[in-house]
């Protein structure tokens, strides 16, 4: 007896790479179906790159442990500073919103959207007892992140629009967009955390806005349809210089370009490096 074949999975969309789609489709290739290593070569990453990274990844280890019962105290043995301090204050501020709430660390929830899957994977989940749903996200990059750059950015967009959609199957019921409350921590400005509000025009908006991008990578089919951002003057300044996939391309960063870039890594991107740590999922088209 012959068995139906398997259908194929559905393709599977998050904020990060939506966001490199967005800067430039050629990235997006180079990143998500090529999938190039970043960089190629191990020694343009400096040793100061290095302990940054590994600052902004043990710093998430260690919330996550401290969520899962282990005392800071214990955690701080082994936090290096300025990793020690970061996680002194991150705590410090994660019990003032979790009190008397459900609150849940490193949760994925993903929805069907558009012929595809749409995921977010929020550092922290908090439901407080007035129905208000907190999205706490951790940022530790080397400089402050205006409200402006947030709510440009694709993780704006993607967090939210999927916890709103997503609510009723977690037994929440409906969640009014307006219920939503969007928390970046900084790690460069602990005491000055951003909060974005979410609305129900921005929901209709996000909807839109996610679905055209998502039609529009899913109707690509060879690498020439990803092509290069525009070249301009203000585009390589404001893309190229700053792509981790530059040394690729035929503009921005060469092989011998390592204090630029280090400074792509410590100085001028805008959002969190964790990213780049994180990104490890197979994507298919």
């Amino acid at each position: 007896m012959r068995s139906d074949p398997a259908p194929e999975p559905r393709p599977e969309f998050n904020q990060t790479r939506l966001q490199d789609f967005e800067l430039c489709p050629r990235k997006f290739h180079l990143r998500h179906q090529a999938r190039y290593q970043f960089p190629d070569r191990p020694d343009l990453i400096s040793d100061e790159v290095e302990r940054r990274l590994t600052w902004g990844r043990d710093f998430h280890r260690h919330i996550e442990r401290w969520a899962a019962g282990i005392p800071l105290a214990i955690l701080l043995r082994t936090a290096q500073p300025p990793a020690d301090e970061w996680l002194t204050l991150a705590v410090r501020y994660l019990a003032s919103l979790t009190q008397a709430s459900q609150w849940y660390v490193e949760y994925t929830l993903s929805i069907p959207f558009q012929d595809s899957i749409l995921s977010a994977r929020y550092d922290v989940l908090i439901r407080r007892p007035n129905g208000e749903l907190i999205i706490l996200d951790w940022k530790t990059g080397s400089r402050p992140v205006g409200a402006a750059t947030l709510r440009r950015s694709m993780q704006q967009a993607v967090f939210p629009f999927v916890l709103a959609e997503a609510a009723p199957e977690l037994g929440w019921g409906r969640v009014d967009p307006e219920d939503i409350l969007c928390v970046y921590w900084i790690a460069a400005a602990p005491h000055d955390p951003v909060r974005i509000r979410y609305a129900a025009d921005e929901h209709r908006h996000n909807r839109e806005l996610l679905a055209d991008r998502i039609q529009s990578i899913l109707a690509r089919r060879r690498e020439e349809d990803f092509p290069l951002v525009e070249d301009t003057p203000e585009n390589r300044e404001r893309i190229c210089a700053l792509c981790t996939y530059a040394h690729y391309c035929d503009r921005g960063l060469t092989h011998g370009t390592r204090v630029d870039l280090d400074h792509v890594f410590l100085e001028e991107s805008p959002l969190d490096l964790q990213s780049l740590l994180d990104e490890t999922e197979d994507i298919e088209f």
